[in-house]
């Protein structure tokens, strides 16, 4: 996106790069999915001795699942990279670990083993992101208008 090859994107969550600019669209509401979702009684009973399934080492989920890890002072048995969402799911839903994804994924995927954050974690940001002096054409005004409707 910086270097001009593509001119606008939807994004989750924000970085610091003074070279984009964001547009909020909404918020997305995040799951923890796995085998013993529904039968596990808490969140921190859910994190123990479970295999972090992830997309992508740099992934944004990736990170919101290690701080909630952090902040129940657990730390995963193993980060396991899987770079296909369908594997993911499969594996999370064989018992071979835990991932976190969106409630909209989980609905869209038929999911139904999946375990409620606590609200400081539940919940993340949308965006559209342009760089930062990107003149939106009309037709992506558009399509940014109807974004924000969704």
């Amino acid at each position: 996106m910086i270097e001009g090859n593509i001119d606008l994107a939807y994004t989750f969550g924000k970085s610091d790069l003074q070279q984009l600019h964001y547009w909020p669209i909404g918020s997305e509401e995040l799951v923890l999915v796995g085998k013993r979702a529904k039968t596990t009684a808490s969140l921190a009973q859910f994190l123990q001795s479970e295999t972090m399934l992830i997309l992508s080492k740099n992934c944004l989920y990736a990170s919101i699942l290690q701080r909630i890890y952090s902040a129940h002072g657990i730390h995963p048995a193993s980060k396991t990279e899987v770079g296909v969402f369908e594997t993911l799911l499969r594996l999370a839903s064989l018992g071979m670990g835990i991932a976190l994804i969106s409630k909209t994924n989980a609905r869209e995927f038929g999911v139904t083993e999946f375990m409620e954050l606590p609200q400081e974690y539940r919940y993340i940001d949308k965006f559209i992101v342009t760089r930062t002096n990107y003149e939106l054409s009309p037709l992506e005004r558009q399509f940014f208008k109807i974004s924000q409707s969704l």
